[in-house]
């Protein structure tokens, strides 16, 4: 099984359990996947063993050797070459501190080169400043936006629809930051 890595934090196939415990432990309305645990697509194929044409996978994100999050890269259309990205961090304590950054950075570089992606969106809230923050931080742009309720307090918000394409990720290359690898 690889590995994706950054520093101390790395990207690793979803296990059973991974979504109850991150549940558990978690002090944000996300919820976390419990069943998602089909195994990362192949490379060459981009298949999943006995699943056909990939539709959804999930990493957990390791920091150190705790679980903290996960990310999960859904509606894969390898004719279109695109793909969306949905991240959570489970605990406050683990925010702000560049984990979301570079798990972000790291899926970024899964779904451009390893899957061949040309464009990858992500959605998230106008209540949510620090995932705006890294969404901007790590190249992606505001595409548009929608009204939206909080599905438990029925709290109206806007959802921003925001997109990243490869080039755009290619000249961010540009800027320091560590190199991403396969890990065994």
């Amino acid at each position: 099984m690889a590995h994706l890595s950054q520093e101390h934090i790395y990207l690793r196939a979803l296990r059973p359990g991974d979504g109850e415990e991150l549940d558990g432990n978690s002090d944000t309305a996300f919820r976390f996947t419990s069943g998602d645990t089909r195994p990362i697509p192949d490379l060459t194929r981009l298949e999943c063993p006995g699943n056909g044409p990939i539709q959804q996978f999930s990493f957990a994100i390791i920091a150190g050797h705790r679980l903290v999050g996960e990310v999960i890269c859904s509606g894969i259309d390898l004719s279109g070459r695109q793909c969306r990205l949905t991240m959570g961090i489970a605990r406050k304590t683990d925010r702000n501190q560049g984990i979301g950054s570079r798990a972000l950075h790291l899926a970024l570089t899964y779904a451009f080169y390893s899957l061949g992606m040309e464009q990858v969106t992500a959605d998230t809230s106008d209540q949510n400043p620090q995932a705006i923050a890294t969404l901007i931080n790590s190249g992606f742009r505001l595409k548009g936006t929608e009204p939206g309720f909080q599905t438990s307090t029925r709290v109206p918000f806007r959802h921003l629809h925001y997109t990243i394409t490869l080039d755009d990720f290619n000249e961010l290359k540009n800027r320091p930051h560590q190199e991403t690898s396969l890990r065994p």
